[in-house]
């Protein structure tokens, strides 16, 4: 499920990206958080979310930063953060 997701991302479109950005999976609320933002990483959402946060728009940078800050609290020992230098 979080694989799709994260394929929409990199969506041209900046509103679907906006509601792709996967936040209520990564959020300290959810149950499964730590699984779901090992998954985001595991499908690539890491440099799609950095790409968004530099280069989106407005509108879809702020939600790409608060899910990449999300995930890089709840997987403290990814090498692929690492390397994505979030």
């Amino acid at each position: 499920m979080i694989g799709p997701l994260v394929k929409l991302l990199d969506e041209r479109e900046a509103k679907v990206s906006r509601e792709a950005s996967l936040k209520k999976f990564a959020g300290s609320e959810n149950y499964l958080h730590d699984d779901h933002s090992k998954a985001i990483i595991r499908a690539g959402g890491a440099k799609h979310l950095i790409q968004l946060v530099y280069f989106g728009e407005q509108m879809v940078q702020i939600p790409a930063l608060v899910l990449l800050s999300y995930i890089a609290l709840h997987v403290l020992d990814s090498e692929e953060l690492a390397l994505a230098e979030v």
